[in-house]
């Protein structure tokens, strides 16, 4: 899959007008789309029903300093391993 550039990029024009290069306008519904921010909205949202779930429930709150320090080693864990997988793909050294 290629990325194709369009007419919207976020380049500055290099047309001179008044002596100085004009800029094009950024393109916010692109940016803020469903295609291109649709993962954090689904992230968004769980991190809503989560909140509002444990709310209703009576349970301790989810948004806790300790749950999210946990939640952030948890996930520091997981991408440095990911990090030495991709090297060692990207070297093609893995012998089998």
């Amino acid at each position: 899959m290629t990325i194709q550039p369009s007419d919207e990029t976020l380049i500055p024009d290099l047309s001179l007008e008044g002596g100085r290069p004009q800029q094009k306008p950024i393109d916010w519904t692109r940016i803020f789309g469903l295609r291109n921010a649709g993962i954090y909205y689904a992230l968004i949202l769980l991190f809503v029903v989560l909140t509002i779930a444990t709310a209703l429930t009576g349970r301790p709150n989810y948004v806790s300093m300790t749950n999210l320090t946990n939640i952030l080693y948890q996930a520091s864990l997981i991408s440095i391993l990911a990090v030495a997988m991709t090297v060692v793909l990207f070297r093609a050294t893995i012998v089998v």
